[in-house]
């Protein structure tokens, strides 16, 4: 047989990883990226000496991606890039001055909610028992499994009911705990991918915390990116073939099917399976031709709910603080609990702190802190002048971190870079600048996703966090090893 020819759009964990997967498998793998490097969200920047990591902070699940250094024929993990632990895993500031590290290690844990509240260790020992059923018995499963139809749905419905996914993240957590303060650290993980505590379903994202106390949280030595070009490097030696600066304009179709893609300057690369890592609105917006559209997929997206944008503020420091965590979330005041199934994703109100030098001090010079604190904001549905909004945004978050964790930042900043919705947009190709895409809303999730494999169009499939299971870094290289499942079955 001829080899099948794939073409992978992007270059974001989704594309890299999947791309490596079908060139170990005998594919002719072209990869396109409009940018100039890997990365997609994951990308860097460096600064006189600081190396700011564009995306994740948090790296889960690191059997996956053993899983595809074996999958790839990449031999092991460790030949590429290094993880180091961080342990705690999170700290959690509250306005009282008060603060909640979580731990993956449980006698770690019960220490600390013995120090907090000691009435409710009862209840915690009750929470984590339940989260590590539902997450090794349910979630784990649904993760692996393409969603294609109502069967697959079905399937798992009974350990979904059972293990309260169907419920908000705020409800289950109440069911066990009573101290607010560990109420507020333990329901917040719905927040780093975009979705609200108490929005029902959320609660299937306890499994993040399954997930953590199973594997840990790790961060890759040099950075973020440097999981990026440990991913690239297991591409080129599966025999994938990249090309940066190369913009896709659209996806070819040929007797009703997808045939390659065309590039912004013309030139066309034929292909028998194109796998788009774009963002799943752009994707079929701008690159599927219309005359190959789907009517409900139009209107899906048309129709969809997005999430709240991002306001990431990137910077360099002439000091250091040693006591400050790697992952530190400050919580403000608390608000009312509120879902209001028509308006905007409702968040705990929140300041999010990375400080990768905690772990790796080498991503700034010495005697120096590199920074990234973070905001959850409107998309740009909502604020648009972002050339003024920016300025604001960076100065509540100077304030805030001034007056409680960094105490002299005002004076100690060498050098700062900002990201807003606008950016997202213009950069990333986000429909409206969406921190995180589409919101994985309980009638946005598994098959009311857009699916891996396209209805509308046959040889093309999505893989990110756009598709089935959703955002963050272990969905996202779960649903490569999906993709590839549906090229093989």
């Amino acid at each position: 047989m001829a080899t099948r020819r794939a073409v992978v759009i992007g270059a974001g964990f989704g594309g890299l990883a999947v791309a490596a997967r079908l060139a170990a498998r005998g594919w002719a793998v072209t990869l396109c990226e409009r940018n100039a490097q890997p990365g997609g969200r994951a990308r860097v920047e460096r600064v006189d000496g600081y190396t700011f990591d564009r995306g994740p902070s948090v790296i889960t699940g690191p059997s996956l991606l053993h899983e595809l250094w074996q999958a790839a024929g990449g031999g092991e993990l460790s030949r590429d890039v290094e993880l180091l632990p961080v342990d705690p895993s999170y700290r959690f500031v509250f306005d009282d001055g008060t603060s909640v590290e979580l731990s993956r290690h449980a006698d770690a844990m019960q220490a600390e909610v013995q120090r907090l509240c000691p009435g409710d260790v009862p209840g915690w020992l009750r929470y984590r028992a339940h989260v590590e059923g539902f997450w090794d018995g349910t979630v784990k499963k649904v993760m692996h499994h393409p969603m294609q139809g109502i069967g697959d749905l079905l399937r798992f419905a009974p350990g979904m009911i059972s293990g309260g996914g169907f419920l908000s993240m705020d409800l289950l957590v109440r069911r066990y705990i009573r101290d607010p303060r560990l109420m507020r650290s333990l329901r917040f993980h719905p927040t780093f991918v975009g979705a609200s505590p108490w929005a029902p379903g959320s609660a299937i994202y306890s499994s993040i915390q399954g997930l953590e106390w199973e594997e840990g949280v790790w961060f890759p030595r040099g950075g973020t990116n440097a999981l990026v070009s440990a991913m690239e490097a297991l591409g080129r030696r599966a025999g994938v073939t990249f090309r940066y600066g190369a913009e896709v304009s659209s996806i070819a179709v040929e007797q009703g099917r997808a045939a390659g893609v065309t590039l912004a300057g013309g030139e066309r690369l034929p292909a028998e399976a194109v796998i788009s890592n774009a963002d799943a609105t752009w994707t079929y917006d701008r690159l599927e031709p219309v005359d190959a559209r789907e009517p409900c997929m139009t209107r899906l997206l048309r129709d969809a709910r997005y999430t709240d944008g991002l306001f990431v503020w990137y910077f360099g420091t002439n000091r250091t603080w040693p006591t400050v965590a790697h992952h530190s979330v400050l919580l403000d005041p608390p608000l009312p609990s509120r879902w209001n199934p028509l308006g905007p994703i409702c968040f705990e109100p929140f300041t999010y702190l990375h400080r990768p030098t905690a772990t790796d001090p080498s991503l700034a010079p010495p005697g120096g802190d590199t920074f990234y604190a973070l905001r959850a904001v409107p998309n740009l549905h909502g604020i648009r002048d972002w050339q003024r909004e920016a300025e604001a945004q960076r100065d509540i978050l100077l304030r805030k971190l001034d007056s409680t964790v960094l105490p002299g930042l005002r004076d100690s900043i060498v050098v700062e870079r900002r990201m807003d919705p606008k950016d997202f947009r213009d950069q990333l190709l986000t429909a409206r600048g969406a921190g995180f895409g589409l919101a994985p809303t309980l009638m946005q999730s598994a098959i009311f996703r857009p699916h891996a494999k396209s209805h509308s169009l046959p040889g093309l499939y999505l893989v990110g966090e756009g598709t089935h299971p959703g955002p963050g870094v272990p969905a996202v290289i779960s649903s490569a090893r999906i993709v590839d499942e549906l090229l093989h079955r």
